[in-house]
């Protein structure tokens, strides 16, 4: 008996040439964000590669995230935005001129952040998020006011 008949045989992983694929049906489940690419090339009988070079060749994008993903992103960065203004405002205690700058653009993060906020509240409005807003553009106005004054 030779080494090779010793040992058994390792199964290779089945593979499809990609002209062979219908890849409709994988662009629109990629497209639709309904389960990972890992589910998504064990569903359809593809590699990862296969849908890698797939997306690169012909530039897939995945949809927006959903409205319930969204509002949580959203919530995400307010709160990180929060974390930061507070560090900065510990570090504006011993030198406050190195900081204006990083205001400045924390201002405008926070710009954009309540616009996003404001289209995806358009949807479903309510008076607690306007107060919600309100309140902390008051509290954005008087950290400026103190830095700057």
């Amino acid at each position: 008996m030779t080494k090779d008949q010793d040992q058994p045989a390792v199964p290779r992983r089945a593979t499809r040439r990609t002209d062979a694929i219908d890849w409709a049906p994988i662009r629109a489940d990629y497209s639709a964000r309904k389960m990972t690419e890992a589910a998504l090339c064990a569903r359809h009988g593809i590699t990862p590669t296969q849908l890698r070079y797939r997306k690169e060749k012909d530039g897939w994008v995945r949809d927006l995230p959903r409205h319930g993903e969204r509002r949580a992103l959203i919530s995400r960065m307010f709160a990180a935005l929060d974390r930061q203004v507070a560090q900065l405002e510990e570090r504006m205690k011993d030198d406050a001129q190195g900081e204006v700058a990083l205001l400045a653009t924390m201002a405008r993060t926070l710009e954009k952040l309540m616009a996003l906020d404001a289209r995806e509240k358009a949807s479903t409005p309510g008076p607690a998020a306007d107060k919600d807003m309100a309140e902390l553009r008051r509290q954005l106005a008087r950290r400026i006011a103190q830095l700057s004054g």
